[in-house]
């Protein structure tokens, strides 16, 4: 299976039995860029796997990691698959909390944080790479975020990075399988990825439109109040969701990559940003 138009699309084999039954997944890192996000998910799978024992948050096991022919490999064991939810009223919050009950909570101001630096300090290397367009977007959502939300203590914990429909399953038995783990991160605001979630289902149907917004927080508070989670504080985890998004997109250009799908990132940015009062 090939991802065309993904930023960080590469081989993926099921290695099925004779009989049909799948016995694993093996990825295939072929360039610096997916070779990186391969060993990325071999070193969150390993720590995350002990920690999840005993826990409804399924993750698959790494059966080999390494190199393989001039590529990275990694071959994962396979999960059971269930109802895959879809709409941004299903938001598997359940998971979400599961997640970031896996090592003990950190509470800190957004602007001291490292995933904040890190984020700053990638928006100024790939903007350059994404368009003039690009740059003015995160130049204002960076002075918007640090404005309004910089100083504010924000719960942290472990993000999936990729938290979307495709990527989750909710089992027979309640509980959750979950794929692709390349950019799971520590350290990262809880409900970042219940907003990707939304996002992900929200703007596939209504685009960077007004519309968007009112949907986005619809859905956004109740998820945020199940979670236990300020749901004031949805707008800033919206824009932290989308930059991450679209840096995936400066990534992939930097790797010599041409993906075109991430215009509509930096058009939603703009929208969000707009909404938060930033100025120019």
């Amino acid at each position: 299976r090939l991802a065309p138009g993904r930023p960080n699309g590469k081989p993926v084999v099921q290695v099925v039995a004779q009989d049909g039954a799948v016995l694993a997944n093996a990825k295939f890192g072929w360039d610096d860029l997916t070779a990186r996000l391969i060993r990325r998910e071999a070193a969150a799978l390993s720590a995350l796997n002990p920690l999840t024992r005993g826990m409804p948050l399924k993750l698959p096991a790494v059966l080999h990691s390494g190199a393989w022919r001039g590529m990275e490999t990694l071959v994962l064991s396979p999960l059971a698959h269930g109802r895959t939810p879809r709409g941004s009223g299903d938001v598997p919050v359940a998971a979400s909390v599961a997640l970031a009950g896996l090592e003990s909570r950190q509470v800190q101001p957004l602007g001291d944080s490292g995933v904040w630096s890190e984020r700053t300090r990638a928006m100024q290397r790939f903007g350059v790479l994404l368009g003039e367009r690009a740059e003015y977007a995160f130049a204002r959502a960076q002075a918007a975020i640090e404005v309004r939300w910089g100083a504010d203590a924000f719960a942290m914990g472990w993000s999936h990075g990729d938290w979307i429909p495709a990527n989750l399953s909710i089992r027979a038995d309640g509980a959750f399988s979950v794929w692709d783990w390349e950019r799971g991160q520590r350290g990262v605001p809880l409900g970042v990825d219940m907003m990707q979630f939304i996002l992900s289902v929200e703007m596939r149907r209504h685009g960077s439109t007004p519309a968007l917004a009112t949907r986005v927080e619809r859905y956004a508070r109740p998820a945020l109040a199940r979670h236990g989670l300020d749901p004031a504080a949805w707008s800033v985890l919206v824009l932290l969701s989308l930059i991450r998004s679209a840096l995936w997109y400066g990534e992939a250009r930097e790797a010599g990559r041409a993906p075109q799908e991430g215009q509509r990132f930096i058009e939603a940015i703009e929208l969000f940003t707009a909404r938060a009062g930033a100025q120019p």
